[in-house]
């Protein structure tokens, strides 16, 4: 099959699959994964026109024009709809290069006006910026599966270990606690609340 046919069709799939949403939305992390080995921003042809397109000089703007050119979406909306696949999210931040610390930018590129909202640290896509940047050996595990974004923040130090009790069943409270305390953390506990 001809390159810029391909590169059309997959723009094509891939801006169908966000615009519809529910049903397509697993379509969404295989397609941009094929998005980005072929450069289907690049020059195409516009299958909805049957035209030659001479690309954008940019992912991020291949993103946000409209169709049938782009995607029609929002950088950091479509990074939402792929925030529960860490390999496609790693290769979309990768694709458009917007460093961690970045909080917001203009960038007029020829095209379509791009701006990034600020970066939620605490998200999937925050985490792995984050541990891309200073941890890449977390970063790796968790991109191999043998970590979720959570466990390797905690042990880069970005969050701390959280258990969610009920209050109401004292039973159940203290069966949690003995469970995911050690005897020394339960002593301490103790001996601060006898303390009050």
């Amino acid at each position: 099959m001809d390159t810029l046919v391909f590169r059309g069709q997959l723009t094509q799939a891939l801006g169908r699959s966000i615009r519809d949403g529910a049903g397509s939305i697993t379509n969404i992390p295989g397609l941009l994964e094929r998005v980005l080995e072929q450069r289907a921003w690049e020059e195409r042809i516009v299958i909805e026109t049957g035209e030659r397109f001479p690309g954008f000089p940019s992912f991020a703007a291949y993103v946000v024009e409209d169709a049938p050119l782009g995607l029609g979406s929002d950088v950091d909306a479509f990074e939402q709809l792929i925030e529960h696949n860490v390999q496609a999210l790693d290769l979309y931040q990768e694709a458009l290069k917007r460093p961690a610390h970045v909080h917001a930018v203009d960038s007029d590129v020829g095209g379509p006006h791009i701006r990034y909202a600020q970066p939620d640290h605490t998200s999937t896509a925050g985490i792995l910026r984050r541990l891309k940047q200073d941890r890449p050996d977390l970063h790796g595990r968790v991109l191999g599966g043998e970590l979720s974004p959570n466990a390797a923040s905690i042990e880069a130090g970005y969050r701390h270990r959280r258990l969610h009790v009920p209050i109401d069943d004292m039973d159940l409270l203290a069966s949690m606690l003995r469970r995911h305390l050690d005897r020394t953390q339960r002593h301490e506990l103790a001996t601060r609340l006898e303390g009050e």
